[in-house]
């Protein structure tokens, strides 16, 4: 029993795995990233309700400039639905010639074109209806013209 008992005291230190791969280091990063990501997706509420109308005279906007930013919202989300649409396009092409990894490359890139566009088109879509904290649904039905609502009227 002490021959076994000096050996594994003697051969112990070197054959600390948890040491050797770092474990409490692991431990360490993985509570770090969960934490990081927990407080990534957590929604804080907004510090004060915000009114479209205070939103426009706090940033000292006539209805001309209204106008002028709806338009070029409108402008850049369809110019932002071409892009994804050539990148659509280049997306096919890639892949017809077995260009996998370029093809994803493309594919990301449509996306990111695709959320930008939805993004000024639901700026533009909020303007339009002088609210803001508009949903997706109503988003969504103000563009395929359900609920009978054209062009923001009801």
């Amino acid at each position: 029993m002490g021959v076994g008992r000096f050996l594994w005291r003697s051969v112990k230190p070197f054959v600390n795995v948890p040491k050797f791969m770092g474990w409490n280091e692991i431990k360490h990063n993985t509570r770090t990233l969960k934490d990081l990501m927990l407080t990534f997706f957590k929604v804080s509420p907004p510090s004060r309700p915000d009114t479209f109308a205070s939103a426009v005279k706090a940033n000292n906007l006539s209805e001309k400039d209204l106008e002028k930013r709806a338009k070029s919202f409108l402008y850049f989300s369809i110019f932002y639905f071409l892009i994804a649409i050539g990148f659509f396009i280049y997306f096919i092409y890639l892949w017809a010639k077995f260009f996998i990894f370029a093809g994803f490359i493309s594919f990301l890139l449509m996306i990111i074109a695709l959320l930008l566009g939805y993004r000024d088109n639901f700026w533009w879509f909020q303007v339009k209806q002088r609210r803001l904290g508009c949903t997706f649904r109503e988003w969504l039905n103000f563009i395929l013209r359900i609920d009978g609502k054209t062009n923001g009227k009801k």
